[in-house]
């Protein structure tokens, strides 16, 4: 279970949208499975989204950085029930994160390595 704690580094809030730097807690949860290329993955709430953003190196070798938008109110518990849903404070929704986790990162494949990819698919059956 990650463990992500919202500290005065490592937290930002304008009027409009928080977020969160998640990065460490993911290597210090996953470590080796992540692709070494990762920059920065934050756990952002907008008004109308709640998305994890994914900044990444092309190449070890390329300065041009990649950035990944994923979509977390697609995922839900059910009909018509987000798993994040917008009505729910920022906080809340780091915790919701924090318990499931596990669950959904497997489907975010930009972070992973090949092998960590089948690795948590291995782990999921």
């Amino acid at each position: 279970m990650l463990k992500i704690k919202v500290k005065e580094n490592n937290f930002f809030r304008e009027q409009s949208k928080e977020s969160i730097e998640i990065l460490q807690e993911l290597r210090n949860t996953y470590g080796d499975l992540l692709k070494s290329n990762l920059i920065s993955v934050k756990l952002t709430q907008s008004l109308d989204s709640c998305y994890l953003e994914i900044i990444y190196k092309k190449s070890h070798k390329s300065s041009k950085t990649v950035v990944e938008r994923v979509n977390l109110n697609v995922v839900s518990t059910g009909f018509n029930k987000p798993l994040f849903p917008l009505t729910n404070t920022f906080e809340q929704n780091i915790d919701i994160f924090n318990k499931s986790a596990y669950d959904i990162l497997h489907l975010i494949t930009p972070m992973f390595t090949n092998q960590g990819v089948k690795t948590l698919l291995e782990q999921l059956d």
